[in-house]
């Protein structure tokens, strides 16, 4: 009823200071404007249920009257009164105040008060009477609010449910109990929208009924469980009132705070553990996994630190979270804090992470939280050797899946001075490994990396559940070459060979000399089965060397220089160096008769086991030398042979014949005349 609404809302003792009226009736404002006297119920009596309330009016000079009757706080009843049909006094009977549960009575001591509204200023109602009754009716109850039921310790504060609520209601207020009640009286608790007005709220959404039960304190109470799985996010207003044995309601307990109901369909927490790479599972050795603690609005306890702990280990700290800002009632934004945690390198496997979320007091906000993290070993590799410009050298790589995943894809790249160039798959898709090898010929010398990925995958196009990417870095390096030259001498003489180093960094330069390397010439004397060092020098700014070194022996030689490859080196192929033997004479005469024995005497060095010499003559007038005698070198180097000419002029040599450490060689030519 809008016309009294506003006069109600004055409260009840600023009314009856508006109306100073005595308890029977109220005197009209002038003669001619009409008088009203409340009949029943007189003042003093007591009421219960629905109240019927019967004046005596007189209109006087009005021609009509709507009359209101409202006791206390609850609803209240209206009827109009024409002139003609009350030309003078008349007794009005006003419809019953109805106690509804829209509409209750409180018990105690109440006021019924009679408005008049006239018919020449209806909108401006008046109060004319007064009576000061007592309510027999259900006492006033109190209502404890929701709680969010069963999950304990909550993370939501007070009336704020999910899928179920506890609404506790006390028949007494703290620290004034309640042990008895009228009997068959008990508490009805219905959930309304919180749209519409309190006064003529929606349609209940729940009704429940309770009967008393001792509770805690000596204090009545009843407990109701409501579903609430059905009922969307939103706000929700809780109504209670005690109802008596003939259907009248008690006492309303319209609360503002406690008797709303926040229903929140999420977890009011949640975390999500992770490696750093973000994919769904970690790598064997990983020692940091995130921890993503998300919180539901509104919050029982302002959010403080997160800890964490990882199987049976110890209680580890997340790294510090943002502040948590503080949360108002109907505030359901997801606030989420991301910090790290730093384990203990992980093994394959599964490892279940559990998080605590604390108050600022230390004290653990909702339930433990808790969620598994799969440890895999990642096995895919490149084995990359040595690479050298103009090298072709094969790359492999290789790999094998995890359980129970297969590869979707996987691939490589080089990249050389900035510029990546990719390559094809190593993989088919649904592959459980691959090993695939390439070959590649770098052309330029400098730092590479050498990329592998692989992308893996629970079935062949579902979405990547981890990425492993490996990186190698590498150098190419220049080809050097090195290269001598062969040494061809007398035996005792020194001898000098010419040595050239170059490097080929990149194909279009071509190769450019090595200045300033070392390069040490060795010799393999024959008969030897090892190197003997003659000498080391350095290249000039040219690449070039020259080494030299006394001729003692026949074999063959080479060049180490230090490769570009650290720890490497580089032999030129094989030259030759030649040691010659030296033969000279001793004495042979110049005449001697024939038939007699000449004597030859010469001398050769250096000495070698088992050489020999050949004693040789050449007639002139004839056209081939002729051996006349071959016989062994001494250990002195002596060579000596007799021997019988015929007649004729000889040119007579001794060739010393090679042996595997000296080059032979012949003395000078002696002439002898036989007659």
């Amino acid at each position: 009823m809008p016309a009294v609404m506003p006069l109600r809302r004055l409260g009840l003792p600023l009314l009856l200071a508006t109306l100073l009226v005595p308890a029977v009736g109220v005197p009209a404002r002038a003669a001619t404007e009409p008088s009203v006297t409340i009949l029943s119920p007189a003042a003093g009596d007591t009421v219960s249920g629905d109240v019927t309330v019967q004046v005596a009016v007189t209109l006087n000079d009005e021609q009509s009257l709507t009359l209101s009757a409202q006791l206390g706080d609850a609803g209240s009843a209206t009827t109009t009164v024409s002139a003609a049909d009350c030309p003078q006094t008349c007794t009005v009977t006003l419809p019953p105040i109805q106690s509804t549960f829209e509409t209750p009575t409180r018990g105690g001591s109440q006021y019924v008060i009679v408005f008049g509204a006239y018919g020449s200023d209806p909108s401006h109602p008046w109060g004319l009477a007064s009576a000061n009754v007592t309510v027999d009716g259900p006492g006033p109850i109190w209502n404890e609010g929701a709680q969010r039921d069963p999950v304990t310790p909550s993370v939501y504060r007070d009336n704020v449910v999910d899928d179920h609520a506890t609404v506790t209601v006390l028949a007494g207020a703290a620290g004034r109990p309640e042990s008895t009640r009228p009997a068959g009286e008990q508490v009805e608790l219905r959930l309304y929208t919180q749209q519409g007005s309190r006064a003529v709220p929606p349609a209940a959404l729940i009704t429940q009924s309770q009967p008393w039960s001792p509770g805690a304190d000596g204090n009545l109470q009843a407990t109701f469980h409501l579903d609430t799985t059905a009922l969307t996010e939103g706000t929700y207003l809780i109504g209670v009132h005690a109802r008596d044995s003939q259907g009248h309601y008690g006492d309303t307990d319209w609360a503002d705070g406690s008797s709303e109901m926040y229903v929140r369909h999420h977890v009011g927490q949640a975390v999500d553990v992770y490696p750093p790479s973000g994919s769904s599972y970690a790598e064997v050795g990983t020692t940091g996994l995130k921890v993503e603690v998300t919180m539901y609005g509104p919050w029982k306890h302002q959010p403080g630190v997160v800890k964490a702990r990882v199987d049976d280990g110890p209680l580890l700290p997340v790294s510090t979270p943002p502040a948590w800002p503080t949360r108002g009632d109907n505030d359901t934004t997801p606030v989420s804090a991301l910090g790290e945690v730093t384990t203990a390198p992980l093994a394959a496997g599964d490892h279940f992470v559990q998080v605590y979320l604390y108050d600022s007091s230390n004290m653990q906000i909702g339930p433990t939280m808790g969620q598994w993290v799969h440890v895999v070993q990642l096995n895919e590799a490149a084995e990359i050797p040595t690479l050298v410009v103009m090298h072709p050298a094969t790359v492999r790589f290789t790999g094998t899946a995890p359980l129970p995943l297969i590869y979707d894809n996987c691939g490589y790249s080089i990249t050389f001075n900035g510029t990546s160039y990719p390559g094809d798959s190593l993989c088919t898709a649904g592959a459980k490994g691959f090993s695939t090898s390439v070959t590649w010929t770098p052309h330029n010398a400098g730092p590479a990396v050498v990329k592998l990925f692989a992308n893996m995958a629970e079935q062949p196009s579902a979405p990547a559940l981890i990425s492993n990417s490996r990186e190698y870095t590498t150098t190419v390096y220049a080809d050097r070459t090195v290269t001598i030259s062969n040494v061809l001498g007398t035996y005792g003489t020194v001898g000098a060979t010419s040595v050239t180093v170059t490097d080929l960094r990149n194909i279009e330069e071509g190769s450019v000399a090595a200045a300033d390397v070392p390069v040490t010439v060795q010799r393999l004397s024959a008969g030897s089965n090892t190197w003997q060092t003659l000498a080391t020098v350095r290249t000039s700014t040219a690449g070039a060397a020259r080494v030299s070194f006394t001729n003692t022996i026949s074999g063959r030689l080479r060049a180490l220089v230090p490769s570009t490859v650290p720890g490497d080196t580089v032999s030129s192929e094989w030259g030759w160096v030649t040691a010659n033997s030296s033969s000279a004479w001793t004495s042979l005469p110049t005449w001697t008769r024939a038939g007699r024995f000449v004597t030859a005497k010469a001398t050769t060095r250096p000495y070698d086991a088992g050489a020999r010499a050949l004693l040789q003559v050449y007639r002139y007038g004839t056209y081939s030398w002729v051996t006349v005698a071959n016989v062994p070198v001494s250990t002195t180097g002596a060579v000596t042979s007799s021997f019988r000419l015929n007649r004729g002029y000889y040119a007579v040599r001794v060739y010393r014949l090679a042996t595997a450490a000296h080059a032979g060689s012949l003395t000078s030519l002696r002439f002898i005349r036989v007659s």
